[in-house]
């Protein structure tokens, strides 16, 4: 086993005796350094088997990790260490930080120079394993913890559903601060499979043998584009879609592009990643799409999924409720005590069911006759861009702190028909004074970029005198997305 290849990535080939020499060595490096059972250790490296190996160094010495983006702005990864309370921060030599970060930082590739620690640490089913920050409706990223026993148990489902055939190759596409990226990494090294590293979906397209390739995961708007190429794929078994509502059509032009068996799968960051899934062949496409969508199916193994009403009883099939979900992969929340919830625990929508934990997710469902889920959309402003999860009220924070701000607003404009990978995000902007707004476009785009990972920042800045207001003079959605404005 120690010869098999674990990983490839750009002409370098790593193999398991290789990768697991490395994180041992790791994890020696991080004992000899304080790092014990449930610390934080922050990882903001490049795409590299190295990070893989940290990954797995500091899972050995019983710490957890934090993935962080090194294309997101300093400022806000140490917000984010801090919030996590990392006591240490691994960094590789394109990613390291140009100026000193109060928190403790260490050069990756120097820490692998240590001796190996001789064993493995057990850690419980309950301890941490990882943190995955998303964008929070307060403003401010929110940081969401998952356990050794939520993430185990998704690793276990695709140990069954896929198969070690499934999972023999496997691209790794998702940036590492994505919560995907835990699943293709862990679950292909659970297999004995072996990771493509490449540095996005899109690099599919340059991958003269990806019809070796058994496992690929990605966004509809990304295999869109990637059909749109006229990408073949002839020889992959399986194909993954989640973070987007899936168009039957995009579906249908997988399989013409020789796709075996599409997945469409459903489930928040809070959730240990996927929550329901529903698989389609060329045979089981049409029954499965009857209703005119491609269903999120039914809940995974561990986990439940029920559709509530706003007094929390269940609804009857073909009534659309929220999504709400219980199970073992539910993240850990703020005190979780029944009967004694925090302010936060609430806000972060996490209840007590018939004394048992619940996540309402905010988003609208459906079941149909056959216990199928099917996704109708949000209940707040929420928008899914790119498969990122986006929450517009910090986009309009960071927007409005800008001198000569009024107001902010910021929508996900929809994409031509058949065309998902081309929505627009798109900021109206009310300034305080009227005329030329140029200046204040550059002002409002440096404070973004400063800010905001490049995912959350507008492509457009529309410059409105006023917002359009419908009854009780609150603002009407549909209006402003048909509203004609002059572009700032």
């Amino acid at each position: 086993m120690r010869s098999v290849t674990a990983i490839k990535a750009a002409g370098l080939v790593v193999s398991y005796g290789d990768l697991a020499d490395n994180a041992m060595k790791i994890a020696g490096s991080l004992q000899r350094l304080g790092i014990t059972d449930g610390d934080g250790v922050g990882l903001l490296t490049s795409r590299s088997p190295d990070a893989i190996a940290a990954m797995l160094g500091i899972l050995a010495c019983g710490a957890h990790w934090l993935p962080l983006d090194p294309r997101n702005p300093m400022e806000r990864n140490i917000r984010c260490l801090n919030e996590a309370g990392c006591r240490m921060l691994l960094v590789d030599e394109v990613s390291q930080p140009d100026h000193a970060t109060e928190i403790e930082t260490h050069l990756l590739s120097k820490l692998k120079t240590s001796r190996a620690i001789d064993q493995w640490a057990t850690s419980k089913p309950e301890a941490l394993a990882y943190t995955i920050f998303t964008s929070g409706s307060s403003g401010m990223p929110k940081g969401v913890a998952i356990s050794h026993g939520a993430a185990a148990n998704l690793m276990d489902w695709a140990l069954d559903t896929f198969g070690r055939p499934g999972l023999t190759r496997t691209l790794c596409s998702t940036p590492f601060s994505f919560d995907v990226s835990v699943f293709e990494i862990f679950a292909t090294l659970s297999a004995g499979g072996c990771l493509e590293l490449v540095p996005s979906i899109l690099s599919l397209a340059d991958l003269s043998d990806r019809n070796q390739l058994t496992l690929i995961t990605g966004v509809p708007s990304a295999m869109a584009a990637l059909m749109r190429f006229g990408v073949d794929m002839t020889g992959i078994k399986e194909i993954l879609l989640a973070g987007e509502a899936t168009p039957p059509g995009l579906v249908q032009k997988l399989f013409a592009a020789g796709a075996k068996r599409v997945w469409n799968l459903y489930g928040p960051t809070e959730d240990t990643i996927y929550s329901t899934a529903q698989p389609l062949t060329p045979v089981t496409f049409a029954a499965v799409t009857r209703h005119g969508d491609v269903p999120i199916g039914v809940a995974l193994p561990g986990h439940v999924a029920l559709v509530l009403d706003p007094d929390a009883n269940e609804v009857a099939a073909h009534v659309v409720g929220e999504l709400c979900l219980m199970g073992v992969g539910l993240a850990d929340a703020p005190h979780p005590v029944p009967g004694a919830l925090s302010e936060a625990y609430r806000a972060d929508r996490f209840e007590v069911r018939h004394g048992k934990r619940l996540y309402r997710t905010g988003d609208r469902a459906w079941k149909d006759g056959s216990g199928n889920l099917h996704f109708a959309g949000r209940l707040d402003d929420q928008i899914k861009w790119r498969g990122f999860r986006i929450e517009p009220q910090e986009i309009t924070h960071a927007i409005c702190q800008v001198p000569g701000v009024l107001r902010a607003e910021v929508r996900l404009c929809p994409c031509t028909a058949g065309q998902i990978d081309r929505a627009e995000l798109v900021a109206w902007v009310m300034a305080s004074t009227e005329g030329d707004h140029s200046g204040l476009d550059a002002e409002i785009r440096k404070a973004l970029t400063n800010e905001l990972p490049e995912w959350m920042r507008p492509t457009t800045l529309r410059f409105v005198d006023t917002l359009p207001l419908g009854r009780h003079d609150k603002l009407d959605r549909r209006a402003l997305l048909h509203q004609q404005v002059a572009i700032g």
